[in-house]
């Protein structure tokens, strides 16, 4: 359920041995592939995932709880992780135009318009399931309101973390842009939103503010959220996604 590894392609240049090469599929290391040679098409924007039915009537729940299962162990298989983050993102988010925007940031590329298949730059394929990406028209009714509820939103009060230094101090945070560049120490008071941290990497990578959106562990970050609120962990970076205007 959800075991969808992403594997590279290969280009098959001999025709007579691309014949008898369908025994190894699974390299140890995915090597660097140019999409182009790839033969993967030229690729199309993303389009709303086709309407689509369960093979039996399922709840909400039961789905969201797939949805957990599957962006929690995907990573753990081949691919980037900021790849796998801006797809989670994308799925999550009810802005189309959105979508489109962090897929392209992080240069995934869509041969036919859907997430179900899709490279990255390095022509490694990701496949995420419809379940992702779309709830079945055949939902059935939620068996309780209370049971098997998604997890509910951080906690406002931060937890306990070696990011974080005295009051005085503040929260030091490691920023990664989707544009390739690193930030790998910033510091806010805990009681800063997420919007001044936007806006001073703005001011630091010459971009305008409105073109940044914020991410971490693969969740959209709304600009009022204080930093304190995220218990952002010294090993990972508070990605932002840059969305450049037409």
């Amino acid at each position: 359920m959800g075991n969808c590894a992403a594997s590279p392609r290969t280009t098959e240049t001999n025709t007579n041995a691309s014949r008898n090469a369908r025994g190894s599929s699974q390299a140890s290391a995915p090597a660097p592939i140019d999409p182009a040679a790839a033969d993967i098409g030229d690729g199309k924007p993303l389009q709303e995932e086709a309407r689509w039915n369960a093979a039996k009537p399922v709840t909400k729940e039961e789905i969201d709880a797939k949805r957990r299962e599957f962006w929690s162990t995907a990573p753990a298989y081949e691919g980037r992780q900021e790849v796998w983050d801006a797809l989670k993102a994308a799925c999550e988010s009810t802005d189309l135009e959105l979508a489109r925007s962090i897929l392209a940031s992080a240069e995934v590329h869509l041969p036919n318009g859907s997430m179900v298949s899709c490279f990255d730059p390095l022509g490694v394929k990701y496949s995420i399931p419809r379940y992702c990406i779309r709830y079945p028209d055949n939902l059935a009714p939620s068996k309780s309101n209370a049971s098997a509820a998604p997890p509910a939103p951080a906690p406002v009060s931060p937890p306990k973390s070696s990011v974080q230094g005295s009051a005085n101090d503040g929260i030091e945070i490691k920023i990664r842009l989707s544009i390739g560049k690193d930030i790998t120490s910033m510091r806010f008071a805990e009681t800063d939103a997420v919007d001044t941290v936007l806006q001073m990497v703005a001011t630091e990578v010459d971009l305008p503010k409105e073109s940044l959106h914020a991410f971490y562990l693969g969740k959209s970050i709304g600009g009022a959220v204080p930093v304190g609120a995220l218990g952002l962990d010294k090993n990972n970076f508070l990605q932002l996604m840059v969305v450049r205007s037409k």
